[in-house]
């Protein structure tokens, strides 16, 4: 995944596997392995900006499909001016781009293909490296509907996470609750916790 957004022409990556196996994790994760010694020169100390095309469409206004847009171009925007700066890069996670898209029948299908023509036409510059998240099924509908653009985006498959992968990334989060509200989470509870869910727990 690092080497895909050190990429000089096409710094896009897209995520790609069943819904529910963790792309998510693999971005939180990324997110902290960004901030250690470990990192690449070009990327250490880099952010990850979460942006979800669900989260900004579905929303009570009867602006909300030019809300959306100018959002996206606005942070797109930005976070070019941000990275020609100097300053450790910001990476975006483009969350939900395939969701609704193959069902013609959708109030907001028609606006999420207007956000990835926005998006298409804001990646030219490859100023800002991306990472994006689909099902199988998203995929095949993005497929259909623009190939090209789903071209720009380097696949990486992400298979469902192990149990030893999944318990780390549960005690992430349980060490992130111990501090907010001052209790303690035992390894067995987690370990409890994820033998007893059917498919392994995303982040």
């Amino acid at each position: 995944l690092q080497d895909i957004l050190l990429h000089s022409k096409k710094p896009f990556a897209l995520l790609h596997g069943q819904e529910g196996v963790g792309q998510g994790a693999v971005v939180s994760a990324l997110s902290r392995f960004l901030q250690s010694e470990d990192a690449p020169k070009r990327l250490k100390g880099a952010t990850i900006h979460r942006f979800s095309f669900e989260e900004f469409l579905f929303r009570p206004k009867d602006d909300e499909y030019k809300y959306a847009v100018d959002a996206l171009k606005a942070l797109i925007q930005e976070t070019e001016t941000h990275n020609k700066s100097g300053k450790p890069p910001i990476i975006l996670y483009l969350d939900d781009m395939g969701r609704h898209a193959g069902d013609p029948k959708h109030s907001q299908r028609d606006n999420f293909l207007a956000m990835r023509n926005v998006l298409e036409r804001q990646l030219r510059s490859h100023s800002v490296p991306l990472i994006g998240s689909v099902t199988d099924e998203e995929l095949f509908a993005l497929n259909s509907i623009d190939k090209g653009l789903m071209k720009q985006f380097q696949r990486v498959d992400v298979p469902p996470l192990s149990m030893e992968n999944t318990l780390k990334e549960i005690r992430h989060i349980a060490d992130e609750l111990e501090g907010i509200h001052g209790i303690k989470i035992s390894n067995e509870a987690l370990e409890h916790l994820t033998k007893k869910v059917d498919i392994n727990l995303p982040l």
